[in-house]
């Protein structure tokens, strides 16, 4: 992970901007502008989640078209679910492709996996990058390489840590969130996209929140 970060800092500066929005205080700006409506459904998971969610900082949640969250970091091919951080400024948006599957609940715990990681600078930092995809030679297979183990480890935690949240409120979280994982592997982008864990370790993430000491 220390070679991965000193070879982030080397080729962030020079590749990200060009390629996204990658000021996080421009980047959900971005996102507020180009909401889409919100049905009675997205807008009751919405305020689930900011029920549930125990950040210092309520994270504001945006529902936008996939090609707008592409304009952002986010997970290569999959522009559906990002979460955007910055020192002082964060925000989740999530596209209603993933959405669509799942019932109420469920997406309430797909929005709290995107506030778990919207506490990471380090993985929002990854996925300016990897969004951008404009690194030359050796770097590009070695960010390749590197950011996907990152990602992967990133996205199990903030799986684990949604888990935990959604449990304050759900008695049948682990249910809840190990359905939505199967509603989702569903789904063409989220099945097959290598920069997401497998089905398998998603679900045993999920499990971990009710193995983990505390």
């Amino acid at each position: 992970m220390g070679l991965y970060c000193a070879v982030m800092g080397l080729v962030y500066s020079q590749f990200a901007a060009a390629q996204i929005i990658s000021d996080p205080a421009d980047a959900c700006s971005f996102l507020a502008r180009n909401v889409l409506p919100v049905n009675t459904s997205e807008q009751q998971a919405v305020q689930n989640t900011e029920a549930l969610e125990p950040v210092p900082t309520p994270v504001p949640v945006y529902l936008d078209p996939p090609e707008i969250i592409a304009r952002v970091a986010h997970i290569p091919g999959a522009p559906y679910l990002t979460a955007v951080s910055g020192n002082t400024i964060r925000c989740v948006a999530v596209a209603p492709q993933w959405l669509l599957p799942l019932s109420t609940p469920e997406r309430t715990w797909l929005i709290l996996v995107g506030i778990a990681n919207s506490q990471d600078p380090h993985t929002y930092h990854l996925l300016v990058l990897a969004a951008g995809n404009q690194l030359p030679g050796w770097l590009s297979g070695l960010t390749d390489w590197f950011g996907k183990r990152a990602a992967h480890q990133a996205i199990l935690r903030s799986e684990t840590q949604a888990t935990i949240w959604l449990a304050q409120d759900h008695g049948g979280a682990m249910g809840i969130a190990s359905h939505a994982i199967l509603m989702l592997g569903r789904v063409p982008t989220f099945a097959t996209n290598p920069w997401l864990p497998s089905l398998v370790e998603q679900l045993a993430a999920i499990g971990k929140a009710f193995t983990a000491p505390g």
